[in-house]
């Protein structure tokens, strides 16, 4: 925040920073209060709003009031709504003197406009519960490979909980993402880390399957390699 931003520019500055991810969103913190910035938790989901309603600036605070258009849950599913969102974000001066948010969202809060310029649609696939036909399990995610990650992480995690009765049930052992990397040629790099000697041989098919599947729907994305279950042989 810039010193000694009105309370117009905090609120705006922190919109803006919530719809470009940082590490821990460590940059939208730094418009909120510490005790705020303690209990705020972003991963929690998102509330998208309809653009062209602006935050507005009185004497008694800022406050913004938009259609609410709709919902992102933790796993990046996507609910319509049809609401009015009423947030007032509670300005008040820090120590310093420096007008800070005390009352963030509970989660991120993106207008239309930047969430369809940010975010994008990932049709995360699963065998479904037969194990013999490969759904999509559409999620939303950020562009890039932070994307690429939440997609693979998502297939880790296993099914929304709304389509979990019809899918594979969630993968075990548990696994974790070692790294996800983005190549020249549009090759994503996909290493795992956990109970890996655990997979065994169709289990390990069947994964790799889901994962080409699923990275395969985000853009630039031109072939998948799964480094840590190249090896892995049957108990």
């Amino acid at each position: 925040p810039a010193q000694n931003a009105t309370p117009g520019l905090i609120v705006e500055g922190f919109l803006h920073a919530m719809a470009t991810y940082q590490e821990g969103y460590s940059v939208a913190r730094q418009f909120l209060t510490p005790a705020a910035g303690e209990q705020w938790r972003p991963e929690t989901g998102v509330e998208i709003y309809a653009g062209g309603y602006p935050p507005q600036v009185s004497e008694s605070g800022v406050v913004l009031t938009a259609p609410l258009v709709g919902r992102l849950d933790g796993q990046g599913t996507f609910t319509p709504a049809s609401t009015q969102y009423h947030h007032d974000f509670g300005l008040m001066r820090d120590a310093d003197g420096q007008w800070r948010i005390s009352q963030p969202p509970r989660g991120l809060l993106i207008s239309q406009s930047l969430f369809s310029s940010t975010w994008v649609r990932a049709d995360v696939c699963f065998w479904d519960a037969t194990g013999t036909v490969l759904v999509p399990d559409p999620r939303f995610v950020q562009k890039g490979t932070l994307g690429m990650a939440a997609s693979v992480r998502a297939l880790l995690v296993g099914p929304s909980l709304a389509t979990r009765a019809a899918y594979r049930a969630p993968l075990d052992p548990q696994l974790e993402i070692a790294s996800v990397t983005l190549g020249a040629n549009g090759v994503v790099a996909v290493d795992l880390t956990g109970d890996v000697d655990r997979v065994t041989v169709e289990a390990r098919r069947k994964l790799t399957a889901e994962l080409v599947w699923s990275l395969a729907s985000l853009e630039g994305v031109a072939g998948v390699r799964v480094l840590s279950l190249i090896h892995i042989s049957e108990p």
